[in-house]
């Protein structure tokens, strides 16, 4: 004798199990950014596309654009290569997009795999009806799952694309060497702001990243995949003087180097990785050093300044110390203006 399913096999109970996984709003969303998704997608296409040499030149004429007869001195990325950059990771509409397909996915696998319990239970028992029934059932389940998963393949093929092409761009992008007086030079023209910024980005980009470091990419050219390290940049004018210089976090960074002096005090600070150590090393503290150890011994607990130290990243408890509290004390007669990444969209 059979073993009674608590699965009806009426057409009725077949149409509410399977619409138990409304799938309607999947492809309502689909249907309402198709078009969007392969506009991306062509815009990745075309992109991907270009020749190193074409990228190469893409950058050239922005050198030139933004630096004039200074342009041989630096190489900003490629547009082609930022716009690839931006569509090889998913915009908050696609994120949201996959977070819906993922949970609808998950309840139909789990349904799926009821449904086939039932069936091979439905075989042992030779029973025909629920055979039947468990068997269109988790035919329909199988293409909902196809088609809510095919509903997100545009925006999985871009994303594939542009990663690849990022990947064989940076691979062949050749290594340049920076001289000691481009660094000077960049060093008397930077400004204290995101244009200052992109200056020093574009004046390392494709250096050699060991020697050159920004984060924890160290080899090869330089691409800023993982900047970890800050960057900040001080401008003041005193005694008829201005002095300018930029520096990158880390005993090794780039631009202004340790200073000795201690005119400071730093102090331990926690980074947003969790990680605790001295601060003696940040590239404000570096900076402010190194101005005031610029200036006779005997003349700094006068001197007069005016100016803007800015900064990529928030300051930390050490360098809010130094330069909020420690510098009026010790120098008050400098008037320092503290800006933080006055433009978070620039990078």
């Amino acid at each position: 004798m059979k073993r009674s399913l608590d699965v009806a096999v009426d057409d009725n109970t077949r149409e509410q199990e399977e619409a138990d996984i409304d799938t309607t709003e999947v492809e309502q969303l689909a249907k309402e950014c198709e078009k969007m998704w392969n506009e991306r997608l062509k815009i990745a296409e075309g992109c991907a596309k270009k020749t190193m040499e074409e990228l190469k030149l893409e950058s050239e004429a922005l050198s030139k654009q933004r630096y004039g007869d200074s342009h041989m001195n630096y190489s900003p990325e490629p547009d082609s290569i930022t716009i690839i950059t931006e569509l090889s990771v998913r915009n908050a509409n696609e994120e949201n997009f996959a977070k819906v397909v993922d949970t609808h996915s998950a309840a139909l696998v789990l349904k799926k795999a009821a449904s086939l319990e039932k069936l091979q239970l439905a075989k042992k028992e030779d029973d025909k009806a629920n055979l039947r029934h468990h068997g269109q059932s988790l035919n329909t389940l199988n293409k909902k799952l196809k088609s809510i998963q095919k509903a997100d393949t545009v925006v999985g093929k871009r994303i594939h694309l542009c990663n690849r092409k990022l990947g064989d761009y940076r691979s062949a992008a050749a290594m340049r060497d920076i001289s000691p007086d481009t660094e000077k030079q960049l060093a008397a023209n930077v400004l204290p702001n995101t244009i200052g910024y992109q200056m020093v980005l574009d004046l390392y980009r494709l250096s050699d990243a060991q020697k050159y470091s920004f984060g924890r990419q160290q080899v090869g050219a330089q691409h800023y995949t993982d900047i970890r390290r800050n960057v900040a940049i001080l401008s003041l004018t005193y005694s008829g003087s201005v002095f300018t210089n930029y520096s990158v976090s880390g005993k090794d960074g780039v631009g202004v180097p340790p200073d000795s002096s201690s005119l400071f005090e730093s102090r331990l600070a926690t980074d947003d990785l969790g990680e605790t150590y001295d601060r003696c090393y940040d590239a404000e503290f570096k900076l402010i050093s190194f101005f005031l150890s610029s200036i006779p011994e005997g003349d700094r607990s006068s001197v007069k300044a005016t100016g803007t130290l800015w900064s990529k990243k928030p300051l930390c408890e050490s360098c809010d110390n130094v330069l909020n509290t420690q510098l009026p004390k010790k120098y008050p007669g400098i008037n320092l203006t503290i800006v933080i990444d006055d433009n978070n969209n620039n990078s």
